[in-house]
């Protein structure tokens, strides 16, 4: 990676980066395909995501720990 490549991540928290490499379209798209948001009761996939995202390197592995 040159200089460049690297100066659009300073300053960014470490969770946004980690959800950057995730595009959202994609993310909905295969949401869609999968129909994974058919019977969702408080979160809809993409907010399970995010919070697993956050959960997972504190060592909560289940929504009611996160």
């Amino acid at each position: 990676m040159d200089k460049d490549s690297n100066k659009h991540l300073v300053g960014q928290p470490i969770l946004q980066q980690i959800l950057d490499l995730v595009p959202r379209e994609v993310f909905d798209r295969l949401v869609l395909e999968h129909k994974s948001d058919k019977n969702y009761k408080t979160f809809d996939a993409w907010t399970r995501f995010v919070t697993m995202q956050f959960a997972i390197p504190r060592g909560k592995a289940r929504k009611r720990e996160a």
